[in-house]
């Protein structure tokens, strides 16, 4: 998956790019989906993200869960497809989403 595929899925499920977090989640997608990345723990791609950002892993997590907070608050009917249901599990999300986009561009292939 590339940065410009992963982009237009996330507005196309109702992600706003005027979001920092949009940007992060990007990130965190591209780094849990790096086979390198497959058994890491969460918390080592948002510390990999705030470097990159020059920002703090306190921030990149807060961004993340604003940023997927307004998609869910969308009226988009396949928001859950995407995010599942289990909002406050911020990890599982991110995962579920890099799945379901994984999935996605399978189909497209």
């Amino acid at each position: 998956m590339n940065r410009k595929y992963i982009e237009y899925k996330l507005m196309e499920i109702g992600f706003s790019p005027a979001y920092k977090g949009f940007g992060y989640i990007v990130d965190a997608i591209l780094i849990l989906g790096d086979p390198e990345w497959q058994c890491s723990k969460i918390t080592q791609a948002y510390e990999k993200i705030a470097k990159i950002h020059k920002s703090t892993y306190a921030r990149v997590e807060k961004d993340i869960r604003y940023a997927l907070k307004a998609a869910r608050n969308t009226k988009n009917p396949n928001v859950n497809q995407y995010l599942g249901t289990d909002y406050p599990q911020t990890k599982n999300t991110l995962y579920r989403i890099l799945y379901s986009l994984s999935m996605d561009s399978e189909i497209v292939a």
